[in-house]
């Protein structure tokens, strides 16, 4: 029989606590664009408690909203879930890409996520839900099938699969480092699916390829 040792559960041996709260929005996700003197924004922020599980599909809709435009380069603000797909996916389509960000992961808010798969989790409101649907639907399927992919190549043996993002950084503050040394993201994804859809679904596209540059204040 197994003998689990008993939980010392004491205030003092309390590490850390962390408190945020989520951009949820009542209509949804804002994925949109919006025109500022010369420039063209894309927004893609608001997901609630599923900015994780639908970051592919936003980011996927967003990325093509900035396609639209016919820009070569792009700017991404934020280096969490939502900032590196839609990098990568521009990155993908031919752009060259550079993210601007107040901090790299490990100290971004995605890193303290769960990371589990809940596509449907404070997405919106009730009252919006019916016309945010068939977009919801649209990112959700894109996602989970990026997800399947991802568990096909990781490490199945307990139901997680490690979805890296290599790109490379431009720091000011320090000049001896090369401004295109690379470095690797890494997220973990928990992902529960069937045996046989473990089986049959295909790798994506690999996640390599020229890097982009991060770009932090210095």
């Amino acid at each position: 029989m197994l003998e689990l040792a008993p939980i010392r559960a004491q205030a003092d041996r309390i590490t850390g606590v962390y408190v945020c709260t989520r951009p949820f929005r009542a209509a949804g996700p804002r994925i949109e664009t919006q025109r500022l003197g010369e420039k063209t924004l894309v927004h893609n922020y608001g997901h609630g408690g599923s900015g994780w599980s639908l970051s592919w599909g936003s980011s996927t809709l967003a990325v093509r909203m900035a396609q639209e435009t016919g820009v070569r380069k792009l700017g991404v603000i934020g280096c969490g879930a939502l900032g590196l797909t839609s990098a990568l996916l521009a990155q993908r389509a031919g752009m060259s890409v550079r993210i601007y960000a107040k901090a790299l992961p490990p100290d971004v808010y995605s890193m303290r996520a769960s990371g589990l798969w809940t596509p449907d989790s404070r997405i919106c409101d009730a009252q919006h839900a019916p016309e945010f649907g068939a977009r919801w639907e649209t990112m959700a399927r894109t996602s989970y099938a990026m997800y399947q992919s991802s568990v096909c190549r990781g490490d199945r043996s307990n139901g997680s699969t490690a979805i890296r993002y290599p790109t490379s950084r431009s720091i000011s503050r320090n000049r001896r480092r090369s401004p295109t040394s690379p470095i690797t993201v890494t997220f973990t994804i928990a992902c529960v699916t069937s045996r046989r859809a473990r089986s049959t679904c295909q790798p994506a596209a690999c996640l390599s390829g020229n890097p982009m540059r991060i770009a932090t204040p210095p």
